[in-house]
């Protein structure tokens, strides 16, 4: 199985574009989609980014995971796998 892992803090403009360049790619629906977020005030506008991300691509496995605290740039990925 194959998975795609996203993790976000409180740059929704970066995630908009970043994920508008995924939705090009094909066969994606056959990946299970892991997106994760950082706690920050802009925390709702990632969400709804990602949600909005798995209902245009039609994902039939994903998952959108807010941490209970910031773990930070380079510890978020470690948690994450």
């Amino acid at each position: 199985m194959h998975a795609l892992f996203f993790t976000a803090y409180d740059r929704p403009q970066y995630l908009r574009e970043t994920l508008l360049s995924w939705e090009k790619v094909r066969g994606i629906q056959d990946w299970h989609v892991v997106m994760r977020i950082e706690p920050s005030p802009r925390q709702g506008e990632i969400y709804d980014l990602y949600q909005l991300f798995a209902e245009t691509m039609m994902l039939p496995s994903y998952e959108i995971i807010v941490n209970p605290t910031v773990y930070g740039v380079l510890h978020h990925p470690y948690v994450g796998f």
